[in-house]
């Protein structure tokens, strides 16, 4: 049995990018199929991999490489908008509500864009021209699919009270 660092370096893989495939995609590896010991926060360079997760990540290969180049590059809130199939500015202000849900580091920051004042994270209004890196198109239009459902579901049970 080998480990996952000496698998995925075959692959051109990140730790990283194993990791944030399957939690976007909500893949379960604390599968005994797929690991020989429970994983509590992901799977590390040292974690002892099955077969069967080997041929997962095989078949998975093309989709993670797909998501390691998408979650590296940086773009524009609008890229990103017009790759998910979603209005630019709905976006920028659906991650503007978000950002303190959001690393820091995600954002390539903007002559007008404060990180801090007075030593307190500062909102910001991002606008589709603002540029992200870092972060998984994906992950944000699961993100935002979620958002969504939770308003209408809120909006139905005021609705029914």
């Amino acid at each position: 049995m080998q480990t996952l660092g000496q698998f995925r370096e075959n692959l051109g893989l990140y730790n990283k990018t194993i990791n944030n495939y399957m939690k976007v995609f909500e893949c379960n590896w604390n599968n005994k199929a797929y690991v020989t010991s429970f994983v509590r926060t992901g799977l590390r360079d040292y974690s002892e991999i099955t077969r069967a997760f080997e041929s997962m990540l095989l078949t998975h290969k093309p989709k993670m490489q797909e998501f390691q180049r998408d979650f590296y590059s940086t773009r524009t809130i609008g890229d990103i908008a017009n790759f998910i199939n979603l209005n630019p500015d709905e976006l920028a202000d659906f991650i503007s509500e978000i950002q303190f849900g959001l690393p820091l580091d995600i954002i390539v920051f903007d002559s007008d864009y404060k990180l801090q004042e007075n030593g307190v994270r500062v909102k910001h209004r991002f606008k589709p021209s603002t540029k992200l890196q870092r972060i998984s198109s994906y992950g944000i239009r699961k993100r935002y699919a979620l958002e969504q459902t939770r308003k209408l579901l809120d909006k139905k049970m005021q609705e029914i009270t």
